[in-house]
């Protein structure tokens, strides 16, 4: 055998070697990505009959309860309705989030001073505080009722915020609780401190 013969076969073996240690590599490959296919698959029809089980029929009323809010939300086009029917909607829908002490603060300004007036029945005097910073009246309240063992029961709380008059001081705004509940948070205006 010559030399030319003998390495000729040597490649030849060495091909055959190589293409069936590919071929082999190859198949394992792909029956290890058929097994994590099924697997996978498994795993997700698993995770989808545990969700099934959980939320039920919850998950039903709840998905058509959206559909109806988007589809009443979609029906105030303002092209289907007028600009009136239109701000109506929004503002019940707004009010839905909004607690009823907003109502009941009324603001008044005159020449002579700015005077707020909120609705606090239901809270102590020690539950209420009015700061004045960075041009703002900041009116906060928060009374809480704790049960015997001292866990909070009952929680309301609110904070207003109100821009303080451009010819008023914060040292010159002045708070006071009425009988009736109502706080009353005056800003006296500067040109009228000086009569």
């Amino acid at each position: 055998m010559s030399a030319t013969e003998y390495t000729s076969r040597v490649e030849q073996w060495k091909e055959s070697q190589n293409s069936n240690a590919f071929k082999t590599a190859v198949e394992d490959f792909e029956r290890a990505r058929g097994r994590m296919r099924e697997e996978t698959e498994k795993t997700w029809r698993r995770w989808e009959e545990e969700r099934k089980k959980f939320f039920g029929e919850s998950d039903k009323r709840f998905l058509d309860d959206m559909k109806r809010f988007d589809d009443g939300w979609m029906s105030d086009s303002i092209f289907d309705k007028s600009f009136d029917e239109m701000k109506n909607s929004i503002r019940k829908r707004r009010d839905m989030f909004v607690s009823e002490d907003i109502d009941k603060a009324k603001v008044a300004e005159d020449n002579t001073k700015m005077e707020v007036s909120l609705d606090t029945t239901g809270y102590k005097p020690s539950e209420l505080s009015v700061n004045v910073c960075k041009g703002m009246i900041c009116v906060m309240g928060k009374h809480e009722e704790k049960s015997e063992e001292g866990k909070v029961m009952v929680l309301r709380e609110f904070t207003r915020k109100y821009t303080l008059p451009r010819d008023a001081r914060a040292e010159d705004v002045e708070s006071s609780l009425l009988k009736d509940g109502t706080l009353r948070v005056t800003a006296k205006k500067v040109g009228q401190l000086m009569d």
